[in-house]
């Protein structure tokens, strides 16, 4: 049995979206606005860190292991 191929939403919408090459260029232009290195990227992603919950690890000195 052969399955159909799949189709997502999204590749429906790029094969009927109508473009000229200044529209391309256009679009490369703001990807190119928008590119981060990877350090800038790893700084981006760390900013994030500060508001994250405390962490639940329960691997301390005091704690005692579980048994049923």
């Amino acid at each position: 049995m052969q399955s159909t191929k799949r189709v997502e939403p999204l590749d429906t919408f790029e094969i009927d979206v109508p473009t000229t090459a200044e529209d391309n260029e256009a679009l490369w232009r703001a990807r190119q606005l928008n590119a981060m290195s990877p350090e800038e990227y790893l700084q981006f992603l760390l900013t994030f860190t500060a508001h994250l919950p405390p962490s639940r690890e329960t691997n301390s000195d005091s704690d005692e292991p579980f048994s049923l």
